[in-house]
């Protein structure tokens, strides 16, 4: 299969850097690459140097302005090809994201990058959130694509996990390059650093890798640094870590031809999949380990003569000694213990039982004086009722009486005064209508 690796540096015209790439893949596209890979944040400067809230502006939704770009150029020259985007997800939620487009256009799939830098003038802990959607090979029509970006290739875990899913090759899109000031030989360091851990991949895990990095000088826009040299050298490594294809430090169109089948004869010749230990791997998902004693004991071991190791051996089996000493007394003393408990709970079952019964004769007793208490208060009760009784009716009896003694004398006084009301109201009415006449 022919693949493409398109290494270009960048102004901060978005538009013509996008411009620029489209005629760059359909160069590829007419040269028969059926796979193009382009590099991280293809579609800008490199804005991580400095942390500044005005560079979010250049990151776009996914799907957006910039996935209808590439998916026409994909459509138009039907190729399978690899972006590298400034998602905003949300407001205030952004990710590095590669975005893969298939041979139609449709998107076959996305990565977001999961390892973010926080160095001198690669501020990209500012910008981005840490992926969330795994390592997990993104498939197209060329084949199962293990996609990560630039910082990710610094890790062996991610591309054997790629491996492990099923990833017949290793994609890398790349911003890296040195500062200005680094030495000659400070640099030749950091790029033969850069090339030899993804060939490591590609060997430990049998499979092709692909790097594609930006070239070219980018000014850092506070100043505070002599900006970054992106030094390119994209290139592609076989299944054994051999270089395929290496670009140099100028914008680049790579034309690679990549065997896919021979990572299937790799493997069979150095089967590490299968000679993996994976029952003792579960540390490594651990932050960092440190065993103390393992590591005085390796050294004891490598370092020490015969003496100190039979020195060693008289302490462990004064320890041993000790220990079978420590045991005995601690079963003497237990047996002691069973005992004493064992005398105590009889004492404490006799001492209930005593006091059970003191507290059944005291009861008794209360019992029965109560009862003749609530005796005598109900005679009590009885009498008092009566004489209640008594005093009510003399008290209705003379109320009665009282009625009877004044009630005339009350309705004569009513009806006199009754009577007067009517013959005074019958003067006024008449006068009245006197008054009314004239």
């Amino acid at each position: 299969m022919k693949v493409a690796l398109i290494q270009q540096a960048k102004t901060a015209d978005v538009t013509q850097n996008m411009q620029d790439l489209a005629a760059d893949i359909r160069r590829a596209a007419a040269q028969g690459a059926e796979l193009v890979v382009l590099q991280e944040l293809h579609n800008s400067l490199y804005f991580c140097q400095v942390e500044d809230t005005n560079n979010f502006d250049l990151a776009e939704p996914i799907p957006g302005p910039s996935t209808e770009f590439y998916s026409q150029i994909a459509a138009e020259c039907g190729v399978v090809l690899v972006t590298s985007l400034f998602e905003r997800r949300a407001a205030g939620l952004y990710h590095n994201t590669a975005v893969v487009f298939e041979k139609d256009g449709s998107i076959a799939g996305q990565y977001r990058k999961m390892h973010i830098p926080d160095d001198p003038a690669y501020y990209e802990k500012f910008y981005f959130t840490p992926g969330d959607l795994g390592f997990n090979p993104i498939q197209t029509s060329v084949g199962r694509l293990g996609v990560q970006v630039c910082w990710d290739q610094w890790y062996p875990e991610g591309a054997r996990l790629m491996a492990l899913r099923g990833a017949e090759l290793l994609i890398y899109p790349t911003a890296i390059g040195w500062e200005s000031s680094d030495t000659p030989e400070e640099k030749q360091r950091q790029l033969g650093a850069w090339q030899t851990v993804q060939r490591g991949h590609a060997v430990a895990n049998g499979l092709p890798v692909i790097a594609v990095n930006r070239c070219g000088w980018e000014s850092d826009p506070s100043g505070q640094t002599n900006g970054i040299e992106f030094w390119g050298h994209s290139f592609v490594a076989g299944p054994q870590g051999e270089f395929l294809a290496e670009a140099g430090t100028e914008p680049t169109l790579m034309i690679v031809e990549i065997d896919m089948k021979r990572s299937e004869n790799v493997r069979r010749w150095w089967p590490f999949l299968r000679d993996r230990r994976i029952e003792e791997f579960a540390p490594l998902a651990k932050r960092f380990l440190l065993s103390v004693c393992a590591f005085a004991m390796t050294f004891a071991l490598h370092t020490a003569d015969a003496q100190v190791l039979d020195k060693v051996s008289d302490l462990i089996d004064d320890a041993k000694t000790t220990i079978v000493d420590a045991t005995d007394a601690v079963v003497d003393a237990s047996t002691t213990a069973v005992d004493a408990v064992k005398d105590g709970t009889e004492t404490v079952t006799d001492g209930v039982k005593d006091a059970a019964k003191e507290t059944s004769d005291a009861t008794s007793s209360y019992y029965s004086a109560t009862k003749e208490k609530a005796k005598v208060a109900k005679e009590a009760i009885k009498d008092a009722s009566k004489a209640t009784g008594e005093t009510v009716t003399e008290a209705v009896s003379a109320t009665g009486k009282y009625i009877d003694d004044k009630a005339p004398g009350l309705i004569d006084s009513i009806k006199s005064k009754t009577s007067s009301f009517f013959e005074s109201v019958s003067v006024f009415t008449k006068e009245a209508s006197q008054k009314l006449k004239k």
